[in-house]
């Protein structure tokens, strides 16, 4: 006799999001120009005109901190001002393979960059995990 798990497995994310840990929403956007983002005066990307990424708007997620046990920012002192950066984890709803790093991601109303190499959906293509940056001056 074959038993499969893949019943119980399609169940995993409809059971989570059923509990209500998934209480935020999260929504994707590219940074205009793509691939080749357009760039301010001191060559930085321009953020004030993201371009939402169909598809990927108001997702069910859950974040949280990246290492519980040392939640500080890291953290750099610059000639004119200090910057610090903390790291989240964030769970989606569902699997979602069109998730690229370029793209920042809206949660909850405050702006998050994707750290790189961090968008991994699991192996039975149910859910997608992510790693985020979160910036202050």
């Amino acid at each position: 006799m074959n038993q499969s798990l893949l019943a119980e497995l399609n169940q995993v994310m409809p059971d989570a999001v059923q509990t209500g840990l998934l209480s935020s929403l999260a929504s994707f956007f590219d940074r205009p120009g793509g691939a080749n983002p357009s760039v301010n005066a001191m060559g930085q990307p321009d953020l004030t005109t993201l371009v939402p990424v169909t598809g990927l708007q108001d997702i069910a997620c859950q974040i949280a901190p990246e290492h519980m046990l040392n939640p500080s920012p890291s953290g750099a002192r610059l000639p004119d001002h200090f910057t610090e950066a903390r790291q989240w984890h964030l769970l989606l709803d569902n699997y979602y393979p069109a998730i690229l790093m370029r793209f920042v991601v809206n949660v909850d109303g405050t702006l998050y960059e994707i750290t790189p190499g961090t968008v991994e959906p699991d192996s039975q293509k149910q859910m997608t995990r992510l790693s985020l940056r979160l910036y202050s001056l």
